[in-house]
């Protein structure tokens, strides 16, 4: 029986350094970020990590899991995180309805297997990013951060 994507939810809060302008730029509410990732080991590690850095978490297991999110729910979603090799349905045709239906939404693209940047559909906007698994915690947060509140990511 299909239960539909996790959700893991903590307000978004901002660095100490930056603060005020976190919140001004967040709305003071909750950020949330979508992860679409079909090993579950790494689902569980993000959500965790995602967590730790005070940003809530919807999971999804795969494409068709991320795009059963209705309206409001991915109306909420300030970035996505999206595994490059999905079961059932492939990670440019996730991004491309996931566009379609949320344009301009920041997706950060994430492969094991070298760069994807090719593989995205050359006439729309591309991935805002890309993460090389494995990466360091350390790579994640400057990602999160510069997707949530615009400053400068270090890592990618």
């Amino acid at each position: 029986m299909d239960r539909g994507p996790e959700i893991t939810s903590v307000p978004f809060l901002a660095p100490a350094s930056r603060a005020g302008e976190g919140a001004a730029q967040a709305g003071g509410g909750a950020r949330t970020v979508l992860v679409v990732e079909d090993d579950g080991l790494m689902r569980s590690l993000l959500a965790r990590t995602l967590s730790a850095l005070g940003v809530e978490a919807v999971l999804a297991a795969n494409g068709r899991e991320a795009l059963a999110l209705g309206p409001d729910e991915l109306g909420r979603v300030a970035l996505v995180l999206l595994d490059f090799k999905l079961p059932e349905m492939n990670a440019p045709a996730v991004f491309s309805e996931l566009r379609r239906r949320r344009p301009g939404i920041p997706v950060v693209a994430m492969s094991g297997y070298g760069h994807c940047e090719g593989a995205f559909d050359p006439g729309s906007q591309p991935p805002i990013g890309y993460l090389a698994k494995p990466f360091r915690r350390d790579a994640l947060a400057a990602v999160v951060r510069e997707a949530l509140l615009g400053a400068p990511g270090r890592g990618r």
